[in-house]
C-alpha cells in the first residue's frame, strides 16, 4: 500500500455514482498530471468518503487540484500490443486552491461578525504609551535600492 500525493487538473467533471447493490454512493473523476518530457500520465480518481467526495464535486473539467490517497499501478496493454501504466488513487482528501484560500478566511476570522470584529481589531494603528501622552516620534526615512526594495537606515 502506497500513500501518495498527486497533484494535477481534472480531466472531465467529477461523476457522482451509485454501487451496484444501490447501498453506497461514490464519486469518480480523472486527473491529467504532467510528467517529465511532456507527456501526462492520467489517474482515476474513487472517493468514498463524505469530505472527499465533497471537495470533488466542487471542481470542474480543467481545475486544479490535489489528492491524497492510496495509490495503485496496473499495467495495460493498448491495440499495438505496448504496455501502458495505469494509476488509481482511493482519495481520502482533496485540495485546490479554493478550499485553501475559504481555510485560510476561516483562520483570520473572515465571514462572521465575530471575525469582522476581530479583523477590525487588528487593522488599528497601535496604541502606545507614547502616543496617548501627545508624544511623537520620528523615523528615519527608508531610501530604494536599485532592486526596488527598501533599506532600513538604522540597521
Amino acid at each position: 500500500m502506497i500513500t501518495t500525493l498527486c497533484a494535477g487538473k481534472l480531466h472531465g467533471p467529477p461523476v457522482e455514482r451509485t454501487s451496484r447493490d444501490g447501498k453506497h454512493r461514490f464519486v469518480t473523476g480523472k486527473m491529467r498530471c504532467a510528467q517529465e518530457g511532456g507527456d501526462a500520465l492520467f489517474i482515476n480518481l474513487t472517493c468514498f468518503s463524505d469530505t472527499a467526495k465533497a471537495g470533488l464535486l466542487a471542481l470542474d473539467e480543467g481545475d486544479a487540484c490535489s489528492v491524497v490517497g492510496i495509490l495503485t499501478i496496473t499495467v495495460w496493454t493498448d491495440a499495438q500490443g505496448h504496455a501502458r501504466p495505469q494509476a488509481s488513487v482511493l482519495v481520502d482528501r482533496v485540495e485546490s486552491p479554493y478550499s485553501v484560500e475559504r481555510k485560510r478566511r476561516a483562520a483570520r476570522g473572515e465571514g462572521t461578525e465575530a471575525g469582522l470584529v476581530e479583523r477590525t481589531a487588528r487593522t488599528e494603528p497601535p496604541r502606545h504609551a507614547s502616543a496617548q501622552a501627545g508624544k511623537t516620534t520620528t523615523r528615519k526615512k527608508r531610501e530604494p535600492i536599485p532592486s526596488g526594495d527598501f533599506v532600513d537606515d538604522d540597521l
